[in-house]
Formats: structure tokens, sequence, C-alpha cells
């Protein structure tokens, strides 16, 4: 897996869990305290911290690099978010091959960047 946050490797794996091995939508419930203590994620106070560096970048990174698609949905309760409700489904096998290929080539390309690396005292000509 190349998901770079770890939330997203966190939330993975208890939504994969979820999944089992079906092909069908199935829907999850969160309360906001509970899924935050589920992703470790009690430092953000404030939801819309949470949202932008915990969710939103998790969502992001297993949507394109794993075999499953989520979505979610916030509830709200009077003026406070109260919960985080989840759709999730697993791609078709041809999907999964297209995200599977763009792992590997964003691992590869990474691999490529730090083998290229020369450090400063190799490019500075001796006087």
């Amino acid at each position: 897996m190349a998901l770079r946050s770890r939330y997203g490797k966190r939330l993975y794996e208890l939504l994969n869990s979820y999944l089992g091995q079906t092909y069908k939508l199935v829907k999850r419930t969160f309360g906001l305290d509970e899924l935050k203590s589920l992703l470790n994620a009690q430092t953000y106070d404030r939801f819309p911290d949470f949202k932008r560096y915990a969710l939103d970048a998790a969502v992001c990174g297993i949507n394109e690099f794993t075999d499953l698609f989520i979505r979610y949905d916030v509830t709200k309760t009077g003026r406070k978010f109260t919960g985080v409700e989840f759709a999730i489904y697993r791609k078709p096998p041809n999907e999964r091959f297209v995200a599977h290929e763009t792992a590997e080539n964003l691992m590869d390309t990474s691999k490529r960047r730090d083998d290229s690396f020369v450090s400063d005292s190799e490019t500075v000509p001796a006087s």
C-alpha cells in the first residue's frame, strides 16, 4: 500500500474489515469522538482541522491507491459535528490494477529521485 497518511493506513484497515470480501456498497457510521479515537487523531480539537488533515487526506489516498472507494458525509446535531457516515465499496478488478500501477509508479519515481540525489559537496568544483 502506498498510502502516505498514517490516518489513511488506519482508516483503510478499519473500513476494509467492515467490507469483507463483498462488492456491495456498505455504509458504516462512527461518532466523531469514536472515529478520532480509532484513528488516533485526538490532537485535532477543531473539526475543520480534523477534516482537512486527517479525514480528507486519508480518503483521497485510499481512493487513489487502494482497492476501495470510499466517500463520507458528516452528521450534525444543531451546530455541532457529531458523526461521520462512510459509504464503502470494493473497486472492480480492472480499476484495482490501475490503482496498483499508480502506486508502483509513485514508488518508482521516489526511488529515482533518491538515486539521483547528489550532495552539495559533489557539485561544488574544488578551487
